[in-house]
């Protein structure tokens, strides 16, 4: 065996061999790739006199983790734990967050959306509890199909009589132009309530891929990768062209006949559901004074005896911080660590060219027409009176 050979073979040998420690690692209890709740931080803030807040969500593995207490989580400032002098409160997220999902279901022949009504109205009863629902249909044509807003909480019947009497207009399928629509119709809702934080999510119902091609699917997929929003599909029937995973971002679901809408629906809805349960917004009293603070919320779960963890971290700024904190008190302050939009920013004005005829303004002078803001973190006020159709 040559000089090089025997090297390589060498680094082989020592890679397979620190390969099997690192699965034998991994495979035992403590191993801590294994053992890691995936905390997303959605929004952060403080108010005086000392109230800090996280708005925050916990995944295991790809699962909605449901069910925390104030008790699975810690609060750190520099790597000191301040938890149990810091009146650390879970907070009812619907006081400081609105839901909004959009639901589009592609239309078919009258037969058929009676068919849909039943599973339909079910999976809007479901989904009511915890946010507010637009349904929309689509069909080849360019424009959604407006079949009703329902509001969270309602304990009126969902009615879907729409469906009895709606036909196709086009009989091509317009999927990727109503995602896009249906995304509009999404930001459109959330823009029109006035709270901290604003979470909203897509559920697409097709029986086939994209016949119309308004909408390219490259144009479609950036908008998908782009989108801040969960996006959520069910594909009805093997299709050779479209898999659910294309549209749902978040989770999707192929059935293998159109049968399997009940279930399909009933497996989504409880996959919506659990998401939102697992938002949690966490409040304590912090106990400095003075200067930055580097603040760390663990998150820690018992499963099987096994010990699971994960953290988000953020800073604040306590000058002026002062007794007389309550934990409890709704976190209005938050403010959104990821935009609910994603566009891309504007790009740079060219600069004047001389003789072009253009002035450049002098330095320091605001550009015509603006004024600042006077809502805080950017939230957009709602409309003087924000209008629902009724669902029928």
């Amino acid at each position: 065996m040559g000089m090089r050979s025997q090297r390589f073979y060498g680094h082989g040998q020592r890679a397979l061999w620190c390969l099997g420690w690192l699965l034998i690692c991994c495979l035992m209890p403590g191993c801590a790739f294994f053992n890691r709740l995936e905390v997303e931080s959605v929004a952060t803030g403080q108010a005086p006199p000392s109230q800090v807040a996280a708005y925050l969500t916990v995944d295991q593995g790809g699962e909605a983790v449901q069910g925390l207490s104030q008790k699975n989580f810690r609060v750190f400032e520099d790597e000191a734990d301040v938890t149990s002098s810091a009146n650390l409160t879970l907070i009812d997220r619907s006081k400081v967050a609105y839901h909004h999902t959009v639901v589009l279901v592609d239309v078919g022949s009258s037969a058929e959306n009676v068919q849909m009504r039943g599973p339909l109205s079910e999976l809007i009863t479901r989904l009511r509890q915890t946010r507010d629902v637009s349904l929309f249909g689509f069909d080849g044509a360019e424009d959604l199909i407006p079949l009703g807003q329902f509001r969270t909480g309602s304990s009126a019947d969902v009615k879907l009589d729409k469906m009895n009497r709606l036909e196709r207009r086009d009989p091509s399928r317009n999927l990727n132009g109503a995602v896009i629509s249906g995304l509009e119709q999404l930001e459109s809702k959330l823009m029109q309530v006035q709270r901290p934080v604003r979470r909203g999510s897509l559920l697409v119902i097709t029986r086939g891929p994209d016949l119309a091609r308004r909408v390219t699917e490259d144009r479609l997929a950036e908008t998908l990768d782009n989108s801040s929003h969960a996006t959520f599909a069910v594909v009805l029937g093997k299709q050779e062209n479209l898999r659910a995973d294309d549209l749902g971002r978040s989770d999707a679901v192929d059935t293998e006949t159109t049968s399997e809408l009940p279930t399909a629906l009933s497996r989504v809805a409880r996959l919506m559901e659990a998401r939102v349960q697992a938002e949690y917004v966490v409040s304590y009293c912090s106990p400095a004074r003075a200067g930055k603070r580097f603040v760390r919320i663990e998150t820690t779960t018992l499963k099987d005896e096994t010990e699971f963890k994960g953290s988000i971290e953020f800073e604040i700024d306590a000058t002026g911080f002062a007794a007389g904190c309550d934990a409890g008190r709704t976190p209005t302050f938050l403010s959104v660590v990821k935009t609910t939009t994603a566009q891309p920013a504007s790009p740079p004005p060219e600069p004047a060219q001389p003789g072009d005829g253009t002035s450049t303004p002098p330095p320091n002078t605001p550009p015509p027409n603006t004024a600042p803001s006077t809502e805080p973190d950017g939230i957009v006020p709602p409309p003087d009176s924000p209008t629902y159709e009724p669902g029928e």
